[in-house]
């Protein structure tokens, strides 16, 4: 229990730097989300066929690749 208790400062360190990269991923998220959707209803042709794309690889690409990826291939690559 004294192990916790002398980290204390650490999990709380911990905790607010979560919640500060899940707002600000979600502001991001929200952004992008909203300029993606009004691409795809765009009638700029490139805007359209653009999104679409990249929409459409990302929502069909299982989330073990994505996994694979962060914890495979990008600490080899750095």
């Amino acid at each position: 229990m004294e192990v916790i208790i002398e980290n204390l400062p650490l999990y709380w360190e911990g905790l607010l730097r979560t919640l500060f990269l899940s707002v600000v991923s979600g502001i991001i998220a929200l952004i992008l989300g909203t300029l993606l959707a009004a691409a795809r209803v765009s009638p700029v042709a490139a805007l359209r066929g653009f999104s679409t794309v990249y929409v459409e690889i990302l929502r069909n690409t299982p989330l073990t690749i994505a996994f694979f990826f962060a914890a495979i291939v990008l600490p080899a690559s750095a």
